[in-house]
């Protein structure tokens, strides 16, 4: 057995030492919010499927039951086409919005189910994942505190639009002053710094770790 620092001991190292009270802290908002973000897509798809309001008797937890454990992209998928039959006006909205779902569910996932070592910018952390679907890539790029704020941020808007979506289409009721803007599907560069972005070499995008 090599004498030093075992496996063991680097691993822990690697996963121990550079998060931050703070980064963790901001890691468990991403997870949650986009576990939010997850709700209401099973909503919408719902209320879709159903032509239901999604103040109806029990239609929170019948859409969770209906799509418990569906993919993130099946549910996106979903929604579009449902989209395509009944409120064909709104298709461009929602694939983008579809869109900046999936990169968020990337990050959430790479969040997730990352080890991370210390990044090389001061207060940064940058994940240590590798992904071997398509040919075998390894995640790179840095996060701070406040790039994780921005992801965090970025998800609960989206949350906000799903639920503009719905009030739109007749399936929930919202305050006016209250509706989010749905001309705001802002490009997901405005939100999270390019310093900040991660993505899988050699993919050009948010890696699809999970889905």
């Amino acid at each position: 057995m090599r004498k030093g620092i075992t496996p063991c001991q680097r691993y822990l190292a690697m996963t121990n030492k550079p998060v931050t009270d703070a980064h963790a802290a901001a890691i468990a908002r991403v997870i949650l919010a986009f576990s939010a973000c997850e709700l209401m897509l099973r909503l919408v798809a719902y209320c879709l499927t159903a032509n239901a309001h999604m103040e109806d008797d029990d239609a929170d937890r019948t859409a969770a039951i209906v799509f418990e454990g569906m993919a993130t992209r099946t549910l996106t998928g979903i929604i579009k086409a449902l989209v395509q039959i009944r409120f064909p006006d709104d298709v461009k909205g929602i694939d983008r919005m579809n869109d900046r779902i999936l990169k968020a569910k990337s990050m959430r996932d790479l969040l997730a189910h990352s080890n991370f070592i210390k990044g090389k910018a001061p207060g940064t952390i940058a994940p240590h994942a590798m992904k071997s679907v398509g040919g075998l890539k390894q995640a790179v790029g840095e996060l701070s505190v406040d790039s994780l704020v921005k992801w965090q941020d970025e998800i609960s808007h989206l949350s906000a639009l799903l639920i503009g979506f719905l009030a739109r289409w007749g399936y929930a009721t919202i305050p006016d002053d209250a509706s989010p803007d749905l001309s705001i599907l802002r490009p997901l560069k405005t939100i999270v710094g390019e310093h900040d972005a991660l993505f899988f070499s050699g993919a050009g995008t948010a890696p699809q770790v999970g889905d």
